[in-house]
């Protein structure tokens, strides 16, 4: 019993999250799309508890999402961040790569970083066709499949995985 006390008492806990956070994680102050109105363009917040990343979708402005270190386990909320050009997502426990359709079914996203999570699989990401930078590295991938489309793609970081195939990049 006191060996798993003592475990227990040696992980770090992390910080509860809650939405009060967020204004003082936001950050770059530029305009909307409209140019009518200021807005926060960046968000950043990492090594809390967060698990769900439902309270961003009143930013609507968002161009930069920076939530490494929480536990994230899905980003289907982003779908309701139409301008979202950056996502960097390292390190939480998400088991799909853009796991959300974009508003509009298409996106405006360049830059993606999923390292460090439980990716064991690609799911088509023919919706994220602007995409120019994705970061899998340190991840359980055993097979690229999903990158059809991806014409603009021009950054994959793919280390330490299980890969067992490079199959699907073909014409990369």
């Amino acid at each position: 019993k006191k060996a798993i006390g003592s475990a227990l008492s040696q992980a770090p806990l992390k910080p509860s999250f809650s939405a009060d956070m967020i204004p003082s994680a936001l950050s770059q102050l530029g305009r909307t799309a409209d140019g009518l109105r200021p807005a926060y363009l960046r968000v950043d917040i990492s090594g809390t508890d967060m698990s769900s990343c439902e309270a961003l979708t009143t930013y609507k402005e968002l161009q930069v999402v920076a939530l490494p270190g929480n536990d994230l386990a899905d980003l289907s909320a982003l779908s309701e961040l139409p301008r979202l050009t950056h996502l960097e997502v390292p390190g939480n426990k998400l088991g799909a790569v853009l796991g959300f359709t974009p508003a509009g079914h298409s996106s405006n996203l360049r830059h993606a970083d999923f390292s460090h999570n439980l990716v064991a699989q690609l799911t088509p990401l023919s919706h994220f066709s602007r995409l120019a930078s994705l970061n899998l590295s340190h991840n359980q991938l055993e097979r690229i499949t999903g990158l059809e489309g991806l014409a603009m793609l021009r950054v994959l970081h793919l280390g330490s995985n299980a890969l067992k195939s490079l199959r699907g990049l073909e014409g990369r």
